[in-house]
């Protein structure tokens, strides 16, 4: 009997050491009090049971979902109204569970257990909880991009991309501040013309954030619109600025919306429209704790000839006009000559016949019948 239980224990233990080899814990944190997701993925199948569990020995049921719906009687109180799956992106493989209102007793380690008619499958998220989570900036100022952070862990990593991708050659510096933590500054170049989407990513201690930079030009005219966003993301805020001035702040979660007031009869549903001021209007919603969007509209005066464009274009016109004079004049002038060269031809061509008709008259006599004499 206790030899069972030995092999039983050995077994156990195995297995619990398998499964921490498999694979590496993911890493999450998220601000106290916000929304946070842990990622959970599986090969697409039917007939899917999801278990969250938490805690060390994984005893505690965070979500329960099978038969195609969640099985909330399984729950723990303390998760109760705080736990959700997207139900529609599970058939694609999506088993994440979001997690709201975080709290410090929600720190640790998750278990997401997934089993389908071809297979079965668990993976661990560890999540940690912060007092606050940095902010990603970007900014633009002349030909130089920044992307910047404050409060980061010691150690942030900075990295750029673009689409499409294109050669960088950033200068990051990372500088201790007073209260322990780490700020962090990255610059490059920035074509101001070039339509390419800019992307910074910060990571530090399991944390990434991330800011993305869209830029368009656009011609200042009467109807002109410039709008952040087509859609509204839930808990986002949004933030629009003219020149680094703010003009517009809104909060999704409030709704509530400050608008300065020489700005106020050029808003609606927070997009911009009948302006008539040049210069770069940005637009930046944090559509989560962990992204930033920036949209920047460099606005300029419409494309107008100056007088010595429209000087040249004439002396561009008047040159075309003539050479196809000339051209004309030479077409002309080779006709005329094609056709008295036809017409002196013909001529000669005529004279020639004359000419041959006379010799035969002249020869004729001397082939004539002699005339026969009357006896």
């Amino acid at each position: 009997m206790a030899l069972k239980r030995t092999m039983l224990l050995l077994l156990l233990t195995l297995q619990w050491t398998l499964r921490q080899v498999k694979g590496q814990d993911s890493q999450v944190t998220c601000p106290f009090r916000a929304e946070c997701i842990l990622p959970c993925s599986f090969p697409p199948s039917i007939e899917e049971i999801i278990h969250w569990h938490f805690g060390l020995n994984t005893d505690q049921t965070v979500h329960t979902y099978y038969h195609k719906k969640d099985q909330f009687k399984f729950q723990i109180p303390r998760y109760s109204g705080r736990t959700s799956l997207f139900s529609s992106q599970i058939p694609r493989g999506n088993a994440s569970l979001l997690l709201r209102n975080v709290t410090w007793e929600d720190q640790g380690r998750y278990q997401c257990y997934i089993s389908t008619k071809q297979a079965s499958q668990e993976s661990f998220v560890v999540l940690t909880v912060k007092d606050e989570i940095p902010r990603v900036n970007i900014s633009v100022k002349d030909h130089e991009l920044m992307c910047s952070s404050t409060q980061t862990d010691p150690n942030p990593q900075l990295s750029w991309t673009t689409d499409p991708p294109s050669d960088m050659n950033a200068k990051t510096v990372i500088s201790p501040e007073s209260s322990g933590l780490f700020s962090v500054k990255s610059t490059l170049d920035f074509n101001k013309k070039q339509d390419t989407i800019y992307t910074c990513t910060i990571r530090s201690e399991g944390l990434e954030i991330r800011a993305t930079l869209k830029q368009t030009v656009k011609s200042l005219q009467q109807d002109l619109i410039l709008t952040c966003t087509d859609k509204e993301v839930i808990n986002s805020s949004l933030t629009w600025t003219f020149n680094d001035d703010i003009i517009l702040t809104y909060d999704n979660r409030t709704s509530h919306q400050k608008v300065s007031d020489q700005w106020r009869d050029h808003f609606s549903k927070r997009s911009l429209h009948n302006l008539n001021r040049t210069g770069t209007y940005v637009c930046s919603r944090q559509t989560s704790v962990h992204r930033m969007d920036y949209v920047l509209f460099r606005v300029e005066e419409p494309l107008t000839e100056s007088p010595s464009e429209v000087h040249s274009g004439v002396k561009w016109s008047i040159l075309a006009v003539l050479i196809i004079l000339i051209i004309i004049i030479i077409i002309i002038i080779s006709i005329t000559v094609l056709v008295r060269r036809l017409k002196k031809s013909k001529a000669d061509n005529r004279a020639t016949r004359t000419s041959n008709n006379g010799t035969n008259l002249e020869m004729s006599p001397l082939h004539r019948e002699p005339e026969k004499t009357l006896s």
